[in-house]
């Protein structure tokens, strides 16, 4: 495998396991619509190798990005949204 696929690989892994873990998470808690298209958006933003996604505060999307940042799962700066545990040695799975 060459370096870039084994990069794609990694990323994609890396996308699935956060996923899993913050849906099995906020499972028992309040998940809505709106929370996992977040967490969907956000673990392709991941597999895709991209750190950050733009989440208006006042939006639903904004509350449900809270809601996660509440939770450990993504760190908000402004109106931009960064999920946390994947990037090299955050995310144990």
């Amino acid at each position: 495998m060459s370096g870039h696929g084994k990069r794609e690989a990694v990323l994609k892994a890396n996308a699935t396991r956060w996923r899993a873990r913050v849906r099995a998470d906020v499972a028992g808690a309040a998940e809505s619509a709106v929370i996992g298209d977040l967490i969907d958006e956000l673990a392709g933003c991941i597999a895709a190798g991209d750190d950050l996604i733009v989440c208006r505060r006042s939006s639903q999307r904004g509350r449900a990005a809270k809601f996660l940042a509440e939770r450990g799962h993504v760190e908000i700066t402004w109106d931009l949204v960064r999920p946390v545990g994947v990037r090299e040695g955050e995310l144990f799975g």
